[in-house]
């Protein structure tokens, strides 16, 4: 029994040597302030290098989910533009086609002598040999070309994605 009280008082009395801390941070569950600072700024480092994966895959989980809305968006507005085609109000002199590329993304092929024919509207293509876009003022087709023709204040435009009979 003496002898633990001779080597309990040892230790205690010789805390400066490395195998002493050990012996006192295991018997007595003291941990070295310097030990236990180390493993602070350790677990802190950590937590911060946690932290900033997790942000930067939420920032790319978040920037994937706006890039998928997007593209539903653009295929929502396609299915529409398909069904029910595009339609927007004249203006005094400023023609049929000025007006549609005003406010949506034309293409168009030209046709030495005729004009302009719009081939797609916001992406939806006419087919080939299949349909085309048609150009309509108050309801009826046009007889001129949308490139020639010059809006009037209070007329309804409207292109209709038509089959070739």
């Amino acid at each position: 029994m003496e002898n633990q009280t001779t080597s309990k008082r040892s230790i205690k009395k010789n805390t400066c040597g490395c195998e002493c801390c050990a012996k006192i941070c295991a018997r007595y569950k003291k941990v070295h302030p310097i030990f236990a600072s180390v493993v602070f700024i350790i677990v802190i480092a950590a937590s911060f290098g946690i932290l900033a994966v997790v942000a930067k895959n939420q920032a790319s989980d978040i920037a994937n989910l706006k890039t998928q809305i997007s593209e539903m968006q653009c295929a929502a507005t396609q299915n529409s533009i398909r069904d029910s085609g595009v339609s927007y109000d004249g203006q005094n002199d400023k023609t049929a086609l000025e007006l549609l590329k005003d406010n949506h993304l034309v293409e168009t092929k030209d046709f030495s002598g005729m004009g302009e024919f719009v081939t797609a509207i916001d992406g939806v293509a006419a087919e080939d040999g299949k349909n085309f876009w048609a150009f309509y003022v108050d309801g009826e087709m046009a007889m001129e070309g949308a490139g020639t023709y010059k809006t009037k204040d209070g007329e309804k435009i409207e292109w209709r994605l038509e089959e070739i009979q």
